[in-house]
Formats: structure tokens, C-alpha cells, sequence
């Protein structure tokens, strides 16, 4: 027996530089690389499709949020209901019979009122996990600790996973945890993987391409995103098997123009 689980995250919706439906409804046209993002959407349920995922689960920052600190810039739309309501267009389709989980984003991208995600769980009949979860894969023994992420490293990628597996595994080696196999993040924009033979960390990339932010200027290069999603397969015998699913990234703001 297997379980097969789809991890993504990051989707930003209600950014100009990341997902929204093609949908009338909203009025509102997109441009081109949004176009090819909500391409490879389509492209990355199908492979669940003939994966056979069982599950979704949604690593936070759903929708883009109100941008406070650039008052609304590159907002597609400020209304934070329709930001809602466009995620759940974009997402209901695929969830089909599969178990629907999410996480919470970053405060940022939320309301400061209430949980976007937890509210997104209840429209989806899903289940809202927190802020951060540890989960058993039944019917197997594998347990996963998720959560968003924080923070991050400017050059070396496995830096941030590497200090953060050692803490685990120092904790379960204390009993102050039980054995965790592995640990999923978001955040970062980035899709890494890493196994050592004791655990196996995974960063999965967003569905949002670079955005001219004062903060990801410098080394423009390094800050290029990874656009998609990772579908993961637990075995009986604890095998797990990562199979990301990575698109060619668009340039909206960073476009090459003829002068």
C-alpha cells in the first residue's frame, strides 16, 4: 500500500505576479505570465491525477494580502474576500475526493482580524492544521513536522535546513520529541531537498515569479523562483519518494523590453 500527497504552497493570489483564475466573473485580465502560471496549475493536477494523490496539502501564504507596507502596490484586487473566493476557484476543481490540509502563511499575507486559512479550510470542508503540525501518514508509522517557515539564508540554500534537522534530531535524541522522518516547509520561494539517514527535509517551491521588491534586488539571480509543486509517496516500508514538478519560470516585472 501506498499515500500519495501533493505539497504547495505560496500561492499569493490576488498578487499581479502570481495565480488567479481566468474566471469573468472578476473582471479583471491577466497578463501574460500569469497566464503560464495558471498553465502549469493545470499541468500540475494532471500529474496528480496519474500519480494518484490522495491528499492536499496547502503550505500557507494562500493569498497575497493587502501589501500594507507599499500601500496596495501590485494588488490585483484589495478586496480580501475576492482574494479568498479566487484561491477557492483556482483550487476546488482538484480536490476532488482528496483530503484538503493547510497551514498558516506568514502574518503578512493574512488578515489581521482573522485566519485566512483556517476560513479557506472551512469553505474547502478541509482541516485548518495551525501554525505548525506533526502528522502520522497512516497506516504507517511516518510522521511529518510542517509548518510555513521563517526566515531564510542569502547564498547556501541547505544552511537553513541543515541547522533546523540538527535541532530536531537533538530534540528527539533528549525525548523531548518523538522520531519525525521528515520535515516540509514553505516560504522561501524555493524548491530544495535533502536526506541525511536519520531525516528528510524538503522546501517546496510557489506559484508567485519575482516581484521588484527593494528586498529581492540584491542578488536578483539568487532570488529567481522555483514555480510548481512536489508530489511525495509513502511506502509500507517507509520509503519516501519525492518527485517535484518544476515549471519554466515567467518575468513579469523583470521582463527583457526593446529600447
Amino acid at each position: 500500500m501506498t499515500r500519495t500527497i501533493a505539497f504547495v504552497g505560496d500561492t499569493h493570489v490576488g498578487s499581479m505576479f502570481a495565480l488567479f483564475p481566468d474566471n469573468k466573473k472578476y473582471r479583471i485580465n491577466l497578463n501574460r505570465g500569469q497566464r503560464k502560471l495558471l498553465e502549469y496549475w493545470k499541468y500540475f493536477w494532471h500529474e496528480c491525477d496519474s500519480s494518484e494523490v490522495d491528499t492536499i496539502v496547502h503550505m500557507g501564504d494562500v493569498v497575497e494580502g493587502l501589501n500594507r507596507k507599499n500601500s496596495g502596490l501590485n494588488i490585483m484586487v484589495s478586496d480580501l474576500n475576492i482574494q479568498k473566493d479566487a484561491f477557492v476557484d483556482l483550487i476546488t476543481p482538484y480536490i476532488k475526493k482528496r483530503r484538503f490540509y493547510i497551514i498558516s502563511g506568514s502574518g503578512y499575507h493574512e488578515s489581521l482580524d482573522y485566519r485566512f486559512s483556517e476560513d479557506i479550510a472551512q469553505t474547502l470542508n478541509g482541516t485548518f492544521l495551525g501554525d505548525l503540525a506533526n502528522l502520522r501518514i497512516k497506516p504507517f508509522k511516518t510522521v511529518i513536522n510542517i509548518a510555513h517557515g521563517v526566515g531564510g539564508t542569502a547564498i547556501y540554500r541547505a544552511t537553513k535546513m541543515d541547522r533546523e534537522a540538527l535541532f530536531m534530531l537533538t530534540a528527539q535524541a533528549t525525548g523531548k520529541l518523538k522520531k519525525t522522518d521528515m520535515m516540509i516547509r514553505g516560504h522561501l520561494h524555493y524548491f530544495h531537498y535533502q536526506k541525511t539517514p536519520d531525516i528528510h527535509s524538503l522546501q517546496v517551491p510557489c506559484w508567485k515569479v519575482w516581484e521588484p521588491n527593494r528586498i529581492f534586488i540584491p542578488l536578483y539571480g539568487r532570488k529567481q523562483p522555483d514555480i510548481g509543486g512536489v508530489i511525495v509517496r509513502y511506502e509500507s516500508n517507509n520509503d519516501i519518494t519525492i518527485r517535484e514538478r518544476l515549471y519554466p519560470l515567467p518575468h513579469i516585472a523583470d521582463s527583457i523590453k526593446e529600447v
